[in-house]
């Protein structure tokens, strides 16, 4: 799938809304990168195939990380304990929080911009496809394994 220059822009704000919204919820954050590995904390991250397909234009694959099969266990994008691709990180990333008592908030506005990003995706009449993002990146990432 490639993204095309107005899906861009359109993530770009969208982005920039989610940021603006979880700052204002004000989620307490440890870095301990629990939302990248998966596995260990036993939760799905779930993307949109353009989500993906513009991370993957903005932020490759680092080197020596696991095949991107591997990102059910962990995201191949966190490196030392940091996202390697923090600029461009999808909607779930963004609005992830470990903190108990902003978590339903924060579930509200990932709701909201989903929906935003799924009626772009009608408007342009782009194909939808939201799934577990290990599986999206192995369909997307030429050579790789699910």
């Amino acid at each position: 799938m490639r993204t095309t220059p107005e899906t861009i822009r359109f993530l770009h704000g969208l982005y920039r809304d989610v940021d603006a919204a979880m700052a204002d919820l004000g989620p307490a954050c440890a870095q301990c990168g629990r939302c990248c590995r998966f596995a260990t904390w036993g939760h799905t991250l779930f993307a949109s195939a353009c989500e993906v397909a513009f991370l993957l234009r903005k932020a490759p694959v680092l080197s020596g990380e696991p095949a991107p099969g591997a990102a059910a266990r962990r995201c191949p994008w966190l490196a030392n304990g940091r996202c390697t691709a923090h600029a461009d990180r999808m909607l779930g990333c963004r609005t992830f929080t470990c903190d108990a008592e902003r978590a339903e908030k924060a579930q509200a506005v990932h709701e909201a911009a989903l929906g935003r990003l799924k009626a772009h995706a009608a408007a342009h009449r782009l194909p939808w496809l939201y799934a577990p993002f290990h599986r999206l990146l192995a369909d997307l990432l030429p050579g790789a394994a699910p």
